[in-house]
């Protein structure tokens, strides 16, 4: 019954995980591109800041992310020199689309000549593509340029109403440095405003109508003390200021066409030729009007004074009039030429790389291959699931030995208190017995807590191995998985010996050949790689007798000791000495080594369960717990002497059966 529990936990134990994790994560095909939609290789694409994911050699990669993070709002290249031109996401597939990049982005400082930082300050950059950018708070700004353009002079740039008079260049970031313009010695006409700029308010901002003003006014203002709202104040002035005087002198249109460059973005540019055709329907619009008006006033003035004029003005006029409908005619062929030419360019363009039934074909492709990989995916998460649940059966056959030993343990009390109600007059065998209990029970209890956690190490490591199984090699992850499940196989076998010591009762003769047989076969390899001495003594006419136990639980665990403390010392040969010989009816079995010894508190503990002497010890400290219990079942004894440093020597006396 109880094992039916346990078992049902853990498979509801295992589905609750596979719940969970299939709730939190999702599979995500991520495949790049480059401008031709072919694949892009070994590209390392960062999701919304995640780390860095490699797509192979293929440019494809299945990963988990988050549901929460999906949809994906921004993907960053780490290939400084490529960016991303667009991507998307259909049925689980997120194609990205990289292209080279055809600029650079330069850090810009803007600060006063005493280190203060000028923010939320419009600055003009001049080079083959002119930039206008505004600082932040901490007057800093980025602005793209192409590839081959430089920063070099203080002469490439405007910060009005300031003066650039140094540029410096540390760590990879610009650093310009500004001072309000210095103004020539005011003259009378200008005095009053150079005085009444000390006492000027911001809330008279909107007094100011010209640049020379504004500049008189704020040259020596500290722009690090005003507010926001204060800077886009006087920010938009500025620019109110700057629009009248480009009027007033007449400037030239803003060609938007001449924004468009090698590294700007598609979708800027196509926004440029919107503002571009708007600008000129404008200006189409305005000129129409300005020429009515011309050619009604034109009207006028021949209607005033045409029979005024001679016979050689009139044909002067006539034949000017011939000239300018010639020149209307011509312009109103390329006019028509230009649009037709247009339109037929931007057909092209939307039949070229808008075809949306193309798209959904490449779509298509990329989804059944994703399905494919989401297939094979499944198979390998099922052969992952049924190793998980062999393990689950290996634990339950855990607890049911667990379950057994416990049983025993209340037998062997129920069984001493058996012996306690009819002996009354044995109290100190009942004290005895009762003491041999608690470290029965003692034992137990270590055993079943180290038991759990020498097999819980590599049920882990299975565990982790599991959940990586999509992500890593399935050649690398079985073979993982079959170490740690090797070292699961060495604690069980260990544990099973503690469970069979003295039941084996059969009895075998043992002779200096088969011994030396033993060692050479246990220990030969080991000898010979690690340089170490042994010596083996024994009459070669002695023969006794002895259980199985002897060789697995006794010879065996002591040599290993021998030789892993014999190796520690740092200087000298390690050398063992094994001696088998009787004295006084009793069989002697001593094993010396010359290593690096055991102090004395380690020494009250070397024949604890699970107990480790020394950081280099291996296995899981069951060694000399085993040599204690089997020469115990067999009715002797173990002693241990040892001097730190020098030497540790392991005296067994058995019976002679």
């Amino acid at each position: 019954m109880f094992l039916n529990r346990v078992a049902v936990l853990f498979l509801l134990l295992i589905g609750s995980v596979i719940f969970v994790c299939a709730q939190q994560k999702q599979v995500l095909q991520i495949k790049t591109l480059n401008e031709q939609l072919q694949p892009f290789a070994f590209a390392e694409v960062s999701l919304d800041g995640a780390p860095y994911i490699n797509t192979g050699n293929k440019g494809s990669v299945i990963t988990e992310i988050a549901a929460s993070a999906l949809p994906v709002k921004n993907i960053d290249v780490k290939d400084q020199q490529f960016e991303v031109d667009s991507w998307s996401m259909a049925k689980g597939v997120l194609q990205i689309v990289l292209r080279k990049k055809r600029y650079k982005e330069v850090r810009l400082a803007v600060k006063f000549e005493d280190g203060k930082p000028v923010p939320q300050q419009r600055v003009y950059f001049s080079g083959a593509t002119d930039v206008q950018i505004t600082t932040d708070q901490q007057g800093r700004a980025v602005f793209p340029i192409p590839l081959q353009e430089e920063v070099k002079a203080t002469g490439q740039f405007k910060v009005p109403p300031y003066v650039v008079s140094q540029l410096t260049a540390v760590n990879g970031e610009q650093t310009l440095f500004v001072r309000s313009e210095v103004v020539a010695s005011a003259t009378p006409a200008q005095e009053p405003v150079a005085k009444a700029e000390e006492k000027f308010n911001l809330s008279q901002l909107d007094s100011i109508q010209s640049l020379t003003v504004f500049y008189a006014v704020m040259r020596n203002k500290d722009f690090t003390k005003l507010s926001a709202q204060e800077l886009v104040r006087v920010d938009a002035k500025f620019k109110e200021l700057e629009e009248q005087h480009r009027k007033a002198e007449g400037r030239e249109p803003e060609m938007f066409v001449g924004n468009i460059s090698d590294s700007s973005f598609v979708a800027e540019d196509i926004r440029n030729l919107i503002r571009q055709a708007t600008q000129e329907r404008e200006a189409l619009g305005f000129n129409r009007e300005s020429f009515d008006e011309k050619i009604k006033l034109i009207t006028e003035k021949l209607e005033q004074g045409f029979t005024n004029l001679g016979p050689v003005e009139r044909a002067g006029l006539l034949k000017d009039l011939d000239m300018l409908e010639k020149l209307l005619i011509e312009n109103e062929s390329k006019f028509f030429k230009n649009q037709e030419d247009y339109r037929v360019l931007i057909n092209s363009l939307k039949e070229k790389y808008f075809d949306i039934e193309n798209l959904e074909t490449q779509l298509i492709e990329a989804e059944s291959t994703r399905l494919e990989e989401q297939r094979q995916f499944r198979q390998r998460l099922f052969l992952v699931l049924g190793l998980l649940a062999a393990f689950g059966v290996m634990i339950v056959l855990l607890i049911s030995f667990s379950g057994r030993l416990r049983r025993q343990a209340r037998a062997l009390k129920a069984a001493n208190e058996e012996v306690r109600a009819i002996n009354d007059n044995l109290e100190k065998i009942v004290e005895k017995r009762t003491l041999m209990l608690a470290q029965t029970n003692r034992e137990l209890d270590t055993f079943l807590y180290r038991s759990a956690h020498d097999m819980r190490a590599p049920l882990r490591s299975i565990l982790g191995l599991c959940s990586l199984a999509g992500h890593i090699p399935q050649e690398d992850l079985l073979s993982k998985v079959v170490q740690a499940t090797t070292n699961l196989d060495a604690v069980l076998k260990r544990l099973i010996s503690i469970s069979d010591i003295g039941k084996d009762k059969t009895l075998k003769i043992y002779t200096k050949a088969e011994l030396e047989e033993l060692v050479r076969i246990q220990f030969g390899a080991t000898l010979r790689q690690r340089n170490i001495e042994l010596t083996f003594t024994m009459d070669e006419n002695l023969t006794f007798t002895a259980m199985p136990a002897l060789e697995e639980h006794i010879l065996v665990p002591m040599l290993e000791n021998a030789v892993l403390y014999s190796t520690l010392r740092e200087n000298g040969k390690p050398a063992i000495e094994l001696s088998i010989e009787k004295q006084k009816g009793m069989l002697e079995i001593m094993v010396h080594d010359n290593g690096i010894g055991i102090d004395d508190k380690t020494k009250a503990r070397v024949f604890e369960m699970f107990y480790r002497g020394h950081t280099s010890a291996q296995g899981a400290g069951l060694g000399l717990y085993l040599v204690n219990k089997s020469v115990a079942a067999m009715g002797g004894s173990v002693a241990v002497e040892s001097e730190p440093g020098q030497y540790a020597r392991f005296t067994v006396k058995l019976p002679n059966a």
